[in-house]
């Protein structure tokens, strides 16, 4: 049985899951690893490693990604809050 989830798992996604969601819309776009880390002000291997959820980074980067590929940034988290609330991982 699956564990009934919390209003704060659906609000609050894990950065985990913003970093998959950037790179989805990242390559819908057709934009390289190098054009959105130079507009966000990291490195490719940064953002390669954000996206990948081999390291996670403060709220404000993830922010500046969306704003770098002219994305609102409350629509990218809601879009993550509803891949972590339906992530058996996360329970």
């Amino acid at each position: 049985m699956k564990a009934s989830l919390s209003p704060r798992k659906e609000m609050m996604p894990t950065t985990s899951h913003v970093g998959p969601v950037l790179r989805r819309h990242r390559e819908r776009l057709g934009l390289t690893l190098e054009v959105v880390a130079k507009a966000a002000g990291i490195t490719p291997v940064a953002l390669h490693r954000l996206e990948t959820r081999q390291a996670c980074s403060r709220g404000d980067t993830y922010e500046r990604v969306a704003v770098a590929m002219d994305l609102n940034y409350d629509l990218i988290v809601h879009e993550a809050a509803l891949e972590a609330r339906d992530d058996p991982d996360d329970l």
